[in-house]
């Protein structure tokens, strides 16, 4: 992995880390379990907004996962949500689909990151 991928995943690691020392490990356990599935969820319904171009719901859904992005720690996929929220705040959907297809690469880093890191989170 890159540099940029071990910094991910300490930022990731760090910042989940540190939402189980505010919170607990039951509560760690559950968020663990649910993120992913509403991080795919939302990823899927921005995808669906961004075929069927509306502007929208474009913002709508790049804003609700770059919320649970950036809660994560995951700051660069969040980075790109942000730039497609602010392309569909201006009406601009010219490039969305390239933008989007660097989302969907920073996801896949997203979801590695959490199966690597998951175990350690549970364990410490």
């Amino acid at each position: 992995m890159n540099d940029t991928g071990n910094d991910s995943e300490t930022s990731m690691f760090n910042r989940l880390q540190g939402l189980k020392a505010d919170t607990d490990l039951e509560f760690i356990k559950e968020f663990l379990e649910s993120a992913p599935k509403q991080m795919e969820e939302d990823f899927v319904n921005l995808s669906r907004s961004i075929r069927a171009n509306d502007v929208a719901k474009n913002k709508f859904h790049a804003h609700k996962l770059k919320g649970l992005l950036m809660t994560i720690g995951a700051d660069d996929a969040a980075a790109i949500c942000s730039h497609i929220e602010t392309h569909a705040s201006t009406g601009d959907t010219s490039d969305m689909k390239s933008i989007f297809v660097s989302l969907e690469t920073k996801m896949e880093d997203v979801r590695q990151i959490l199966d690597r890191i998951k175990p350690k989170l549970l364990d410490s």
